[in-house]
């Protein structure tokens, strides 16, 4: 049996290259972290447009995967305005503003038995269309 020392010496570096690609990466990655206010004014002001650009994407997510339809407004601390809507800001908004209309509407009925059954119409309205209570949304 001949030796053939090209052919094992080969061999033993992509062994141990395949081994180095195997260790664990040397940096930090993803951690979790406390939450807690960030103290560092840069790194707080990083780590809100990280977390407010994943919201917005999460957002669309559901608004594309549930055919649904959202309405996020974020307040920086300088006080800067953000949205995100689905289909628009706006039409979200007014649609849950006429839908407050149209209860305040029915509960201003001078008919007392006619109240309480228009009460229990917009509940299972609110129960129809995935609604918590009565007065979840208001704030």
């Amino acid at each position: 049996m001949t030796f053939d020392f090209a052919k094992e010496s080969f061999f033993i570096t992509r062994v141990s290259f395949i081994s180095k690609e195997k260790q664990k990466p040397c940096s930090s990655g993803r951690r979790k972290i406390e939450i807690k206010r960030i103290e560092n004014t840069f790194r707080r002001k990083v780590a809100f447009m990280k977390r407010r650009k994943g919201l917005f994407s999460k957002a669309g997510e559901v608004s594309r995967l549930f055919d649904a339809n959202i309405a996020i407004i974020v307040f920086s601390a300088a006080g800067k305005m953000f949205s995100f809507g689905h289909p628009s800001t706006d039409h979200v908004i007014d649609y849950f503003l006429s839908e407050e209309d149209e209860e305040d509407d029915d509960n201003n009925s001078n008919n007392p038995c006619k109240q309480e059954t228009m009460e229990e119409e917009s509940l299972e309205r609110q129960k129809k269309k995935g609604f918590g209570g009565k007065n979840r949304w208001r704030v």
